[in-house]
C-alpha cells in the first residue's frame, strides 16, 4: 500500500499543473511539426519553440510563487534558474542537432560552428539553454551551409550537386524519423515539468516549514536503483511488489517503477492508473495500452480458428491490464466471419460450407485444364493433343515437332525480312511508306527512311563523283548492317527454340 504525506500530495497537485502545461506545449509542437517541409525549416524554427516553452513556464512559476506571497523573484531570474535546471533537456536537443549538423559538416566544421556560436552567445552544452541568445544560436542551418561553402568552395560543380543531393536525402530522413519529433517534443515537455520543482524549491526556501515534500536526489537515486534491479530480474518474484512500492514511495514521479508494476502485476481493477493520474503520471495508462497493442499485434489472425483461439488469449491479457474487451471481441468475431466467408467464396458465389467452395474450385480447375483456345474438350488428353498440334503448326502445315515448326517460322521470317530489305535498297520510297504500317519496329523504319534520305542526297548531288561514291559506300554499309541484324535475330530465335 502506498502512503503519502500532505506535502507530497501538495507537490503532486502542483506537478499536475505543469504536466498539463507540458502536454499542451508538446502537443502543439507535434501539430506544427507535421507541417514542416524540411529539416532546415525545423532547426531554424525550433529555437522559437524553446523560447515559447521557457516563457510560458516562467510565467506559470511567477504566478504560483506570487500566490504564496513571494514577490522578490522577477522573470529574468526565474528564467535563468529554469534554463540551468533544463540542462538534461538541452543535452537531448544537442544529440538531435548534432545528427543534423553532421550531415553537412565534418567534425572539424562542427567544432568551428560551436566555437563561432560560443563567441556570440552562451553555450548550450554544460549550462542549460543559456541566456537569451543561446537558444537563437541553436538555429545552425544557415551557419552550417555557409561553413560548407567556405570549406568546399574549390570543389567542382558536379561534386557539389551530388553532395547537395545526398545531404537533402539525409536531412529528409532525419525529419521523417519518428524519434526526431518525439525527442524534440520531449525537450519542451521536460522544460515545462521542471517548473514545478522550481516553484517547490522557492516556496520551501522561503518558509520555516517546507510546504512541499520534494524528492531528494538521494531518494531519486535509490528509487531508480530499486527499479533497475527489478527490471533486470535480480529481485525474487515474491519480493517485487514490496520493492516497487518502496521505489514509488521514494520517488512517486519516476515512471519506471510504475511501468514495471503494470508489466509484472497488471492493473485488473484500474487502481494503479487512478493512483498514477492523481500524481500527474498519464504514462501508466498509455503503457498499459501499448503493452496490450503489442501483444495483439504479435498474435496471428489469418484464419477463423486462429481468431477464436487468440481472442481468448487476448481477453485474458485485457483482464490482466484492466482494459475493456467487448468491442475488441466483436471486432475479432467480425474478422473471423469475413475470413470464413472468404474461403467459402469462389467466383463471386458464397457456398454453404468450405468443402462446397473447395469442390467448386476443383471443378473449375479441372475444366480449365480441359480448355484450349476457348474450346472445352471432353478430356485433358484431348486438350493436350490439340495444344500439341497447334504448337507444331505453321501456315496450315503440321510439322513433326514444335522445334521443326519454329525452324520453319524462322526461315519464313528470314525470307520476308530479306525481301523487305531488298525492297528498301532498290525502291526506298515505297518501302519507307510500307514500314509505317503496323508490324514494323522502330529500327526498320529508321533504316528505311535513313536510306531514303541517302538516295535523295544521291539524286541531288549526283554530279559530284566523290559524293556518289560516299553515298554508295554508306548505303552498302547500312544494307550490310541490316542483314547482319536479321541473322542475329534468327540466331536468337533458334537458340530460344533449342532451349525450349
Amino acid at each position: 500500500m502506498l502512503v503519502t504525506t500532505q506535502g507530497r500530495d501538495a507537490l503532486a497537485d502542483l506537478r499536475k499543473t505543469y504536466v498539463g502545461l507540458a502536454a499542451g506545449l508538446s502537443g502543439d509542437f507535434r501539430a506544427r511539426f507535421d507541417t514542416l517541409q524540411s529539416a532546415d525549416e525545423l532547426f531554424s524554427r525550433y529555437p522559437e519553440e524553446i523560447n515559447l516553452a521557457l516563457d510560458r513556464t516562467v510565467a506559470a512559476v511567477a504566478r504560483d510563487i506570487a500566490r504564496e506571497r513571494i514577490y522578490h523573484w522577477d522573470e529574468a531570474a526565474l528564467r535563468k534558474d529554469l534554463e540551468e535546471r533544463s540542462e538534461a533537456a538541452a543535452e537531448k536537443y544537442e544529440r538531435i542537432r548534432d545528427q543534423y549538423v553532421s550531415i553537412t559538416a565534418s567534425a572539424a566544421e562542427r567544432e568551428a560552428l560551436r566555437a563561432e556560436a560560443g563567441q556570440n552567445t552562451p553555450s548550450v552544452m554544460g549550462g542549460g539553454f543559456g541566456v537569451e541568445g543561446a537558444v537563437r544560436g541553436m538555429a545552425v542551418a544557415t551557419a552550417a551551409n555557409a561553413a560548407i561553402g567556405l570549406v568546399h568552395g574549390a570543389a567542382n560543380a558536379a561534386g557539389k550537386a551530388v553532395a547537395a543531393s545526398g545531404d537533402r536525402r539525409k536531412k529528409q530522413e532525419l525529419l521523417k524519423d519518428p524519434q526526431t519529433r518525439e525527442v524534440l517534443a520531449g525537450v519542451l515537455r521536460d522544460i515545462a515539468v521542471e517548473g514545478y520543482r522550481l516553484v517547490a524549491d522557492i516556496v520551501n526556501s522561503e518558509r520555516n516549514e517546507p510546504g512541499y515534500d520534494v524528492v531528494t536526489a538521494e531518494a531519486g537515486r535509490r528509487a531508480a536503483a530499486l527499479a533497475e534491479n527489478v527490471g533486470a530480474g535480480r529481485v525474487p518474484a515474491e519480493e517485487v511488489p514490496a520493492v516497487l512500492v518502496e521505489a514509488i514511495g521514494l520517488d512517486p514521479f519516476l515512471e519506471k517503477p510504475w511501468r514495471l508494476w503494470v508489466e509484472k502485476m497488471g492493473d485488473r481493477d484500474g487502481s494503479l492508473v487512478r493512483a498514477a493520474e492523481d500524481l500527474g503520471l498519464p504514462i501508466v495508462a498509455v503503457h498499459k495500452q501499448d503493452l496490450f497493442s503489442r501483444r495483439r499485434a504479435a498474435l496471428s489472425w489469418s484464419t477463423p480458428e486462429e481468431c477464436q483461439r487468440n481472442a481468448d488469449l487476448l481477453e485474458e491479457d485485457a483482464r490482466f491490464y484492466g482494459l475493456p474487451f467487448d468491442d475488441i471481441r466483436r471486432e475479432i468475431e467480425s474478422r473471423a466471419e469475413a475470413l470464413d466467408q472468404q474461403r467459402r467464396t469462389f467466383n463471386g458465389i458464397v457456398y454453404p460450407t468450405v468443402e462446397d467452395g473447395a469442390r467448386a474450385r476443383a471443378e473449375a480447375d479441372e475444366i480449365a485444364r480441359r480448355t484450349f483456345d476457348g474450346v472445352v474438350y471432353a478430356s485433358e488428353a484431348e486438350a493436350g493433343e490439340r495444344r500439341d498440334i497447334v504448337s507444331r503448326t505453321f501456315r496450315n502445315k503440321i510439322y513433326s515437332t514444335p522445334n521443326d515448326a519454329d525452324r520453319a517460322k524462322n526461315r519464313y521470317f528470314l525470307s520476308v525480312s530479306v525481301f523487305y530489305w531488298i525492297s528498301v535498297l532498290l525502291v526506298p520510297f515505297p518501302a519507307a511508306l510500307v514500314s509505317l504500317r503496323t508490324g514494323f519496329n522502330l529500327k526498320k523504319r529508321l533504316v528505311a527512311f535513313g536510306w531514303l534520305v541517302v538516295c535523295a542526297g544521291f539524286n541531288i548531288y549526283w554530279q559530284d563523283i566523290f559524293g556518289v561514291v560516299a553515298i554508295a559506300v554508306v548505303g552498302t554499309l547500312v544494307f550490310a548492317a541490316a542483314i547482319l541484324l536479321i541473322w542475329i535475330e534468327i540466331w536468337v530465335r533458334k537458340s530460344a527454340s533449342r532451349q525450349g
